[in-house]
């Protein structure tokens, strides 16, 4: 734990040191970026818990041609109310991006070559398409996070790594990834917990995606593969030997993000994706290609009338995806959405709504193997939502009611979690 905070340490000093030797040598930078906060208070242990999160991100356009980005997030794991003091507090850090772009015009061909730490242009998010083509955001309100980006990735492409893409006319993108996927190297935790899981294991990737964006469609594929590392392995004897890298193969991995209409008027988002798709011969003995476990589906119609818009979702991801979402709490389910237009208030302008979710906690494959599954891990959430838009950023808040079994009002309180955020943009 102590090299992982020495990691986070010397990565900190360096981007300092790299970001100040940088804008020395180039105009004055301009710069832009946002940030936010959030609390969320809940039942925890018979007990009141409110868990503070923060989040900030920015842009320094150092001159034409390079680009910093950096992006990082703060999650609490113990309550405040425990002694009201922030110090020793229980917490893990994510270095979400950092990122060097450098940016290159050859006629109607934009180049950019990068290199980059942590969830760089994540797959699931609108994030590419915005970056690159100027389009609005067109993120599910169901998938949001505290820091109002879609957190719903469709697989993990967080690393070190580069990128080199192009800007093609017509509206299309090209773009090539390598990069080296490990959790230990972008996350550092106050806690003890030393487990490591299999979606801990370090591996090389190697992804190329196609996006465009049209008046009535985006487009954003990736296709790629996975290589886990190992450090072991056994030899013809049965004794284990270390070596210093050793890949024996090779899974694919693909998404698709299409968005069909506009924000300001019915549409329709489509996202679907595999997470892992084993291809060795010799792992296919021990299990099968592809589990649904590892399939993401999201599926979303939105229709906007005058007075009322309104949307059904129908889902299934991963349940390692689920972590930071405010409003999904288990990996399959379906969703109804209703809200009004953007009404002014007091000069502000706010927007009321509310959701109601019914959802599994178990997989897809535990409900196709037994049906009785459902019921046992059934939940209905229902989830009161808002929305005030001040000068200089967004107040969101909202509750969510696991609303099965409540027979009491001492349950009641304890099946409800309130959020509240607050997010700003400079």
């Amino acid at each position: 734990m102590i090299r992982k905070s020495n990691f986070i340490k010397r990565s900190a000093a360096l981007s300092f040191c790299l970001l100040t030797l940088i804008t020395a040598g180039f105009a004055t930078p301009y710069f832009s970026g946002y940030a936010g906060v959030g609390g969320t208070l809940k039942d925890s242990d018979d007990s009141a818990a409110f868990l503070l999160d923060g989040f900030f991100s920015g842009q320094f356009d150092i001159s034409p041609s390079f680009i910093i980005r950096t992006s990082a997030s703060l999650y609490t794991t113990s309550s405040i109310f425990s002694d009201f003091s922030f110090k020793n507090k229980e917490c893990y850090f994510n270095l979400d991006e950092f990122s060097l772009t450098y940016r290159n015009y050859f006629g109607p061909v934009t180049q950019f070559l990068a290199a980059f730490a942590g969830d760089y242009d994540p797959i699931g998010s609108d994030l590419f398409l915005q970056r690159q083509f100027g389009i609005d955001s067109f993120t599910s309100k169901l998938t949001e996070s505290i820091s109002g980006i879609s957190k719903a990735t469709i697989f993990d492409n967080s690393g070190i790594g580069i990128a080199y893409y192009l800007k093609l006319p017509a509206n299309t993108a090209l773009g090539l990834y390598g990069y080296y996927n490990s959790a230990e190297a972008l996350t550092t935790s106050t806690t003890t917990s030393t487990t490591t899981t299999e979606e801990d294991t370090p591996s090389l990737n190697a992804d190329l995606r196609f996006a465009g964006a049209w008046s009535q469609v985006a487009l954003d594929f990736v296709f790629g593969c996975n290589m886990p590392i190992e450090r072991t392995y056994t030899n013809a004897d049965g004794e284990e030997v270390n070596v210093v890298v050793l890949i024996q193969r090779a899974d694919l991995h693909m998404g698709l993000t299409a968005f069909f209409g506009n924000t300001n008027s019915s549409s329709l988002l489509f996202q679907a994706g595999i997470t892992q798709l084993i291809v060795d011969q010799e792992t296919l003995a021990d299990q099968s290609a592809l589990s649904l476990d590892n399939v993401f589906l999201f599926i979303e119609p939105k229709f906007v009338t005058k007075n009322l818009i309104f949307s059904v979702a129908l889902f299934n991801m991963p349940s390692d995806m689920l972590e930071h979402l405010y409003f999904i709490s288990n990996p399959t389910g379906i969703n109804l959405t209703v809200c009004s237009p953007w009404i002014v208030i007091s000069g502000n302008r706010n927007q009321f709504g509310g959701m109601i979710t019914v959802s599994s906690e178990n997989s897809m494959d535990s409900l196709l193997q037994d049906a009785s599954n459902l019921l046992s891990g059934l939940d209905l959430h229902i989830i009161p939502y808002g929305s005030t838009r001040f000068t200089s950023g967004t107040l969101n808040y909202s509750v969510q009611i696991s609303a099965l079994g409540i027979t009491t009002v001492q349950e009641f309180f304890k099946a409800m979690v309130a959020r509240i955020s607050y997010k700003t943009q400079f």
